[in-house]
């Protein structure tokens, strides 16, 4: 028995872990998680900011109305990110209040991606 105990405890220890990506929030729920890592979808809007380097991406409505924004300081780093404008996509990052809305600074391109794709691994704000 004991053997049997030893042998079904090293099984469960070195068996793989799966971890599943917690599902999206819609921006509107962002305001609500100002400090947690969330993965935000939203339809993209892209425009370039007018008050520092970088692009603005307002998730769900114009970038006038949006609750909640991503910017991005180094578009070099995001050679795909034009294709995404107009596109519903998926934002994982800290959420943090900016300018009177939520918003997640995107410093790795990994961390926005299609709706529904699947990264393959767990995506944390640890990927940036």
């Amino acid at each position: 028995m004991r053997a049997f105990v030893i042998a079904a405890a090293f099984a469960i220890i070195t068996s793989p872990v799966t971890a599943a990506n917690p599902p999206p929030i819609v921006p509107s729920q962002a305001m609500q998680n100002v400090g947690a890592c969330m993965t935000v979808e939203g339809r993209a809007s892209i425009s370039a900011d007018s008050s520092r380097f970088g692009v603005d991406i307002a998730l769900g409505e114009s970038d006038d109305n949006a609750l909640f924004m991503v910017y991005v300081p180094s578009v070099g780093a995001f050679p795909d990110l034009s294709s995404m404008d107009g596109q519903t996509v998926d934002v994982t990052g800290v959420v943090h209040m900016d300018r009177g809305k939520a918003t997640i600074m995107l410093a790795n391109p990994e961390l926005i991606t299609p709706a529904g794709t699947d990264p393959g691994k767990l995506v944390t704000c640890d990927n940036d």
